[in-house]
């Protein structure tokens, strides 16, 4: 092969990888803008009709990672998605829905609940939710920043709980402990590391219950607001 054509290949092979590159992170681009554009709506009719809106299901192992075919499917079939709560971190603007069960289609915007029966402020009430690499301000993605200390807020859009950050360790997929019950209550949260081989585990301890129009009116209107 003469030295004019090896360079010919060299230089199809860079510009075919340089495509194909940018097609993969201009996919990964529109995936988080599909989630950013697609709002679940928390409400007390929202919460009062979920349980009979949704058939959860709460196999974490069947949880495929986001795509652009999915999401797209996802906000297309958004209508099925109902939501029980809202859960909140102002020091991460971390704002999501909490829905029922870890199907993919609940996944794809917002935070599903692990195990099922869970109640908000009584034992382990425990959350899953994607962490896009390419987007970490997107779902469970500032998860990456909390810090032991921070407040996180759940509500069933009548009462809201107070948690505590007392833990953060990353963890096996398979250690799956940290669902267990327990006898006081807690809130554990649950999202892939980086690399997604491993899981980040954030939990937290209940700190006070209010009712939702007692607490105040900034916090209020981050649970109210459907982002």
């Amino acid at each position: 092969m003469s030295k004019r054509w090896q360079q010919a290949l060299i230089s199809t092979v860079l510009v075919a990888v340089l495509v194909v590159l940018g097609l993969y992170l201009a996919q990964d681009a529109m995936s988080a803008w599909v989630v950013r554009h697609n709002t679940v709506t928390v409400t007390k009719t929202t919460v009062k009709s979920a349980i009979h809106k949704q058939k959860p299901t709460y196999n974490f192992d069947q949880v495929k990672p986001l795509s652009l075919a999915s999401l797209s499917q996802a906000a297309v079939n958004k209508h099925q998605v109902a939501a029980v709560g809202k859960m909140v971190i102002p020091e991460l603007d971390l704002n999501l829905p909490i829905v029922l069960g870890v199907g993919n289609p609940q996944l794809a915007f917002a935070a599903g609940t692990l195990n099922p029966g869970q109640t908000m402020g009584k034992g382990n009430y425990a959350l899953a939710g994607h962490h896009m690499a390419n987007d970490e301000k997107v779902l469970f993605g500032p998860l990456v920043k909390s810090q032991v200390g921070m407040q996180v807020y759940i509500s069933d859009m009548s009462k809201v709980y107070v948690y505590q950050i007392y833990e953060r360790h990353y963890i096996k997929a398979t250690a799956v402990s940290i669902l267990n019950a327990t006898e006081n209550p807690e809130l554990t949260l649950v999202t892939c590391d980086d690399d997604g081989t491993g899981r980040l585990a954030v939990q937290a301890r209940l700190t006070a219950t209010a009712k939702l129009s007692e607490v105040p009116k900034s916090l209020q209107a981050l649970i109210e607001k459907n982002v």
